[in-house]
């Protein structure tokens, strides 16, 4: 090759956690982001033919040739997805898919690398650099939205429940690398996404960067209270709020003299202290119930081992988000070229 920089040109498909809820329009898509820093693509399953038939199918991309032989014989029962929500149309006699439960993704890697000895240690990488990718991307959708399809209770393998299957465009070779043991799981599904999320989710997971610390204590209540946690959920809802309410210390005191900013700080270390003295200095507003819904059941469940009630958990978790859109606001984390679409 005249330019020295040879195709990776590696695909593959792998579990997606404990599923993702989109909508049936994702069905069939592809997604740009980048793994382990390389172009790729994400490519959602399809509809069956007919649809009715409710399972989703592989991309044909994707698909098993069945006139290849198999590495392999688990890799064709792998289960794409299925269709989780119907409708019918006025006067029509047939329903159409409204949302679907995906179960399985695949993945492209179009990017070039310019030592193609290289290119080898690079696909045996790929699980471990998909995990991270995946971790990433769950991140966001988890604060984007109000699911999180983590595997959780897993110790290593955040994408994989089964191999990761790979291949090189146009080889014959199909393989499942590195399986990782089940473990019991629970979900937390919520509204289905629109493709503007899943996009915004692939972008930012191939940014590599991480949502900010306070927003992954907000999934992590959340994910609490799906499993039943509220003690934990709570203790999370409160830390949330105590790096908000610092941030937004931070930011109005960004104005005065460094000591007189650290003296304030050094002598409003506990959540309640902090609020207090956001309230003086005006720094941002205290949501309504903050001490009953929040600062008290947090310190209950923290210092005393107290499990409070769904309802309090919850009403905790409202406030601690309240807090956030102050300091770091959801829309800001998106960038203005996607928000704007």
């Amino acid at each position: 090759m005249t330019d020295e920089h040879w195709p990776l040109d590696q695909l593959g498909h792998f579990a997606c956690g404990s599923g993702i809820h989109v909508e049936a329009s994702c069905c069939g898509a592809s997604f740009a982001t980048r793994i382990g820093g390389f172009v790729a693509k994400i490519q959602f399953p399809v509809l069956s033919t007919p649809w009715q038939r409710a399972k989703l199918e592989a991309p044909s991309s994707f698909a098993v040739d069945p006139a290849i032989p198999l590495a392999d014989e688990r890799e064709p029962h792998q289960e794409w997805g299925v269709v989780s929500q119907w409708r019918t149309q006025v006067g029509a006699s047939e329903q159409e898919p409204v949302s679907v439960r995906v179960q399985r993704l695949g993945f492209t890697i179009v990017d070039r690398f310019h030592e193609r000895e290289g290119i080898a240690q690079i696909h045996k990488d790929t699980p471990a650099v998909l995990d991270r990718w995946w971790d990433l991307f769950c991140a966001w959708v988890s604060i984007l939205s109000t699911q999180d399809p983590r595997d959780h209770l897993r110790l290593q393998g955040a994408a994989r429940r089964d191999p990761v299957w790979m291949w090189v465009g146009g080889g014959k070779e199909r393989r499942g690398q590195t399986v990782s043991s089940d473990a019991i799981r629970w979900d937390r599904t919520g509204t289905p996404l629109d493709p503007a999320t899943v996009e915004t989710c692939m972008y930012l997971a191939g940014t590599e960067e991480s949502p900010p610390t306070e927003w992954l204590f907000v999934r992590d209540a959340r994910s609490a209270v799906a499993a039943g946690d509220y003690r934990r959920a709570v203790i999370d809802a409160g830390t949330a709020a105590e790096l908000a309410i610092t941030e937004l210390l931070d930011q109005h005191l960004s104005a005065v003299e460094e000591a007189v900013a650290e003296a304030l700080m050094s002598r409003s270390r506990a959540l309640e202290q902090r609020s207090k003295l956001m309230k003086e200095l005006g720094a941002g507003f205290i949501p309504d119930g903050f001490a009953g819904t929040l600062q008290r059941p947090r310190n209950a469940a923290a210092h005393s081992g107290q499990a409070p009630t769904l309802e309090v958990a919850q009403g905790a978790i409202a406030v601690a988000v309240a807090l956030l859109e102050q300091s770091t606001p959801l829309l800001a984390l998106v960038p203005a070229e996607l928000a704007s679409e």
